[in-house]
């Protein structure tokens, strides 16, 4: 099931008897800091994926978005009821929203635009899987020929390459898009030095300089450094 975002309206009232604070039980976190970024998570009471918290198949696209399937939380306990949906029911997360909500039916939190934006913003669907290892599997087949020119062998390692990094980037943004915002600096930078540290490896890796299969070479070490790195990202998403 394809994930639709919470509509402008329903936000302005989550954000409008959050208090400014996580809806966790005493929890004083905020969710919109000092620089009006949003710090927090619109997490979802029933989850929209089959293998996550709380699943229920009988819930419709808009009834996962509706105003009494989110809340807001910080970005540790969003994390602690989804780990641990064991301890946290549906029931029991709704009667938490509607005791943390009743504090502030008083004074009405407002957030303006650029905050709604923020919330509603999914960079990466967590159910988007791209099936781009089927256009790898196309551009190798293509090249089963009895002959093959070196040209042709260079043209589809390079397109390997860049549909490699292509998936790189949807496994990196998932990461980066559990992570509060100062690990996703750091991740940011992480990245940054990464992609050096590729280029550096692939170059090494040419063993025909001046020669037609330097290209080939440093394509081909390019996707395997690269798969590499979706490897190790897909083992942080899992604990993110």
């Amino acid at each position: 099931m394809s994930r639709k975002d919470p509509t402008p309206a329903t936000l302005k009232a989550l954000f409008a008897k959050s208090g400014n604070r996580c809806a966790f039980t005493k929890c004083s976190n905020a969710v919109v800091d000092d620089l009006n970024i949003f710090v927090g998570e619109v997490c979802h009471i029933h989850a929209v994926l089959k293998k996550d918290a709380r699943f229920d198949p009988s819930k419709t696209d808009d009834d996962l978005r509706h105003y009494d399937n989110l809340i807001l939380m910080c970005h540790a306990h969003h994390k602690r009821i989804d780990t641990r949906a064991d301890l946290y029911s549906a029931d029991s997360l709704r009667l938490m929203k509607s005791v943390h909500a009743a504090q502030y039916d008083h004074g009405q939190f407002s957030v303006d635009t650029s905050v709604l934006t923020q919330a509603a913003l999914q960079i990466v669907q967590d159910d988007w899987e791209p099936h781009l290892d089927s256009a790898i599997e196309i551009l190798y087949y293509s090249i089963q020929r009895e002959r093959v020119s070196q040209g042709e062998m260079n043209h589809v390692s390079s397109n390997v390459a860049g549909i490699t990094d292509a998936q790189l980037f949807v496994t990196y943004t998932k990461l980066f898009k559990k992570l509060p915002p100062a690990d996703q600096l750091d991740l940011y930078r992480e990245q940054q030095e990464w992609r050096a540290q590729r280029d550096v490896y692939a170059q090494k890796q040419i063993e025909s300089h001046g020669g037609s299969l330097a290209r080939l070479e440093y394509s081909e070490a390019f996707s395997e450094f690269t798969k590499l790195r979706i490897e190790d990202l897909k083992k942080r998403i899992t604990f993110a």
